[in-house]
């Protein structure tokens, strides 16, 4: 679909899933185009929903995304970049948020405004929070209901963090 702007909290947002924003994934790109397709669409309806599920599932690679190898951390980079580019670019999105990676990230890259991967809640257990007067917020669910802000895993490059000045 594509990017959605909403008002919450007051706060200008753009939500967007990820797949296809930015340079590269051009495969990702040619499989939408079939996907989202009319035909496509039509057929697949007439598949028995156990044989359905498990075309999807082939078709998905978010299980092996779940351990951010090198693809995903590059594939991560881009969107976090064309995030930046695009909140430079457009003063009217306080908060820009994809998902796609599922890699946690949460960066302030100007006053008061942020880009925001709630990453997953399967693999990190990660979810974002949006609150009026405070700034936006990534949490890790914890069982016991005391839920704190995500940290990364230890050595992980993708931690709560302010984007450096310049």
């Amino acid at each position: 679909r594509d990017p959605v702007r909403l008002t919450l909290a007051g706060r200008r947002v753009l939500f967007a899933h990820g797949d296809g924003l930015g340079p590269g994934d051009r495969g990702y790109r040619a499989l939408k185009s079939v996907l989202r397709s009319r035909a496509f669409r039509l057929l697949y309806r007439w598949l028995h929903p156990d044989l359905g599920a498990r075309v999807a599932r082939r078709a998905s690679s978010t299980a092996e995304r779940a351990a951010a190898g090198p693809a995903e951390q590059r594939r991560a980079r881009v969107l976090r970049a064309w995030a930046r580019e695009t909140l430079g670019a457009d003063p009217t999105i306080d908060l820009l948020v994809l998902g796609h990676t599922h890699i946690p990230w949460l960066e302030e890259v100007g006053p008061d405004r942020h880009y925001l991967n709630c990453g997953d809640w399967v693999h990190h257990r990660t979810f974002g929070v949006l609150e009026t007067g405070s700034p936006p917020l990534l949490l890790q669910w914890h069982p016991s209901g005391a839920h704190r802000p995500w940290r990364g895993a230890p050595g992980a490059p993708h931690a709560q963090r302010k984007s450096a000045p310049g």
